[in-house]
């Protein structure tokens, strides 16, 4: 995508992070609307582990990454790429995701892809299914690698200087 102009690559990665982040935002919202109809059991595993799965932790860190992104957006468009404020963002912005957010996406869709496709009961049993739609899994295994892809494609990274 290096032949993608800079106004060009803006419009993408702007629409990239807002769509992702809406997304990311809806996300936990059904979620949390559907765990009070689940089977009492179930919804208390669930509960219980929540903040123990990585696959939560990621979330988390994409959607932080995603704020500072859009807050970098925001500023480019402006075009205040001078400002104190924006560069601070911007360090920010690419030391989560080169620091978090890829490494922990990679691990999280690898791992659970791998042991799913090894064996489906370690990672999602079978009994979750009437609660958690298939769907659910691809936004948080799946959806999430290809941001970490097209963000890569959009925004070629270099190092940062605080």
């Amino acid at each position: 995508m290096c032949h993608l102009n800079s106004n060009t690559r803006l419009f993408l990665r702007t629409a990239l992070h807002t769509s992702i982040l809406l997304h990311h935002s809806l996300f936990p919202l059904y979620a949390a609307y559907t765990v009070q109809f689940m089977d009492a059991s179930i919804r208390a595993t669930i509960m219980k582990y929540t903040w123990a799965y990585l696959t939560y932790w990621t979330f988390g860190f994409q959607v932080t990454f995603l704020l500072l992104a859009v807050g970098c957006d925001i500023a480019e468009w402006k075009d205040y790429v001078d400002a104190v404020l924006y560069k601070k963002i911007k360090y920010w912005r690419d030391v989560t995701f080169t620091g978090l957010v890829v490494p922990f996406t990679s691990f999280v869709t690898v791992m659970f892809w791998g042991v799913y496709w090894i064996d489906r009961e370690l990672v999602y049993p079978r009994a979750y299914d009437p609660a958690v739609p298939w769907w659910f899994n691809h936004s948080v295994h799946t959806v999430t690698f290809f941001m970490v892809v097209l963000e890569t494609l959009l925004q070629p990274k270099k190092a940062s200087r605080p």
